[in-house]
Protein backbone atom coordinates (compact mmCIF):
# COMPACT_ATOMS: atom_id res chain seq x y z
CA UNK A 1 0.00 0.00 0.00
CA UNK A 2 1.36 3.41 -0.95
CA UNK A 3 0.62 6.28 1.40
CA UNK A 4 0.27 9.73 -0.14
CA UNK A 5 2.50 12.18 1.69
CA UNK A 6 2.06 15.88 2.39
CA UNK A 7 5.44 17.62 1.86
CA UNK A 8 7.37 19.24 4.69
CA UNK A 9 9.64 22.06 3.55
CA UNK A 10 13.30 21.28 4.10
CA UNK A 11 14.96 24.35 2.59
CA UNK A 12 15.78 25.78 6.02
CA UNK A 13 17.37 22.50 7.10
CA UNK A 14 20.30 23.23 4.80
CA UNK A 15 21.48 26.15 6.89
CA UNK A 16 24.21 25.43 9.43
CA UNK A 17 22.18 27.03 12.24
CA UNK A 18 19.16 24.82 11.62
CA UNK A 19 21.29 21.68 11.26
CA UNK A 20 22.91 22.55 14.61
CA UNK A 21 19.47 23.02 16.24
CA UNK A 22 18.36 19.60 15.04
CA UNK A 23 21.60 17.96 16.15
CA UNK A 24 21.52 19.73 19.53
CA UNK A 25 17.96 18.50 20.06
CA UNK A 26 19.36 14.95 19.84
CA UNK A 27 17.08 14.22 16.92
CA UNK A 28 18.78 12.00 14.33
CA UNK A 29 16.61 12.87 11.32
CA UNK A 30 14.22 15.39 9.85
CA UNK A 31 10.63 14.84 8.80
CA UNK A 32 10.24 15.15 5.02
CA UNK A 33 6.54 14.29 4.79
CA UNK A 34 3.34 13.66 6.71
CA UNK A 35 0.66 11.15 5.68
CA UNK A 36 -1.91 13.17 3.77
CA UNK A 37 -4.73 11.24 5.44
CA UNK A 38 -3.50 12.41 8.85
CA UNK A 39 -3.17 16.12 8.06
CA UNK A 40 -6.37 16.14 5.95
CA UNK A 41 -8.39 15.82 9.16
CA UNK A 42 -7.11 19.31 10.04
CA UNK A 43 -8.02 21.07 6.77
CA UNK A 44 -9.99 23.76 8.59
CA UNK A 45 -6.93 24.77 10.62
CA UNK A 46 -4.79 24.92 7.48
CA UNK A 47 -7.36 27.26 5.94
CA UNK A 48 -7.39 29.41 9.08
CA UNK A 49 -3.60 29.57 9.36
CA UNK A 50 -2.71 29.89 5.67
CA UNK A 51 -5.85 30.81 3.75
CA UNK A 52 -5.25 27.88 1.39
CA UNK A 53 -6.36 24.28 1.14
CA UNK A 54 -3.93 21.49 1.92
CA UNK A 55 -3.99 20.55 -1.76
CA UNK A 56 -2.84 24.04 -2.72
CA UNK A 57 -0.22 24.15 0.02
CA UNK A 58 1.13 20.79 -1.19
CA UNK A 59 1.28 22.10 -4.76
CA UNK A 60 3.31 25.06 -3.49
CA UNK A 61 5.81 22.83 -1.67
CA UNK A 62 4.11 22.09 1.64
CA UNK A 63 4.56 23.55 5.11
CA UNK A 64 7.50 23.96 7.44
CA UNK A 65 7.69 21.50 10.32
CA UNK A 66 6.48 24.18 12.76
CA UNK A 67 3.58 25.11 10.49
CA UNK A 68 2.58 21.45 10.14
CA UNK A 69 2.69 21.01 13.93
CA UNK A 70 0.34 23.97 14.35
CA UNK A 71 -2.10 22.54 11.80
CA UNK A 72 -2.01 19.06 13.36
CA UNK A 73 -2.51 20.53 16.85
CA UNK A 74 -5.43 22.69 15.58
CA UNK A 75 -3.89 25.94 16.75
CA UNK A 76 -2.41 29.15 15.39
CA UNK A 77 1.16 29.04 14.07
CA UNK A 78 3.98 30.25 16.30
CA UNK A 79 7.72 30.18 15.86
CA UNK A 80 9.64 27.30 17.41
CA UNK A 81 13.17 26.01 17.01
CA UNK A 82 13.54 23.72 13.98
CA UNK A 83 14.78 20.82 16.10
CA UNK A 84 11.78 21.04 18.41
CA UNK A 85 9.41 21.31 15.44
CA UNK A 86 10.74 18.11 13.85
CA UNK A 87 10.62 16.21 17.16
CA UNK A 88 7.02 17.27 17.77
CA UNK A 89 6.00 16.58 14.18
CA UNK A 90 7.50 13.10 14.29
CA UNK A 91 5.57 12.38 17.49
CA UNK A 92 2.32 13.59 15.96
CA UNK A 93 2.86 11.32 12.94
CA UNK A 94 4.21 8.24 14.70
CA UNK A 95 1.84 8.36 17.68
CA UNK A 96 -1.34 7.65 15.66
CA UNK A 97 0.45 4.93 13.66
CA UNK A 98 1.48 3.15 16.85
CA UNK A 99 -2.04 3.48 18.27
CA UNK A 100 -3.55 2.05 15.07
CA UNK A 101 -1.12 -0.89 15.22
CA UNK A 102 -2.16 -1.65 18.81
CA UNK A 103 -5.85 -1.43 17.91
CA UNK A 104 -5.31 -3.75 14.94
CA UNK A 105 -3.46 -6.25 17.14
CA UNK A 106 -0.24 -5.83 15.13
CA UNK A 107 1.81 -4.51 18.03
CA UNK A 108 2.77 -6.54 21.11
Amino acid sequence: MICRMFPILLSSVRSADVARQIRDASFPFVVAGCPFALIAKHEAQALTNHGQTLERLAERGGLSAAEAVAVLEDRAYRLMPEGEAHIRLAGLIIGPAIMAAFQAGAAP
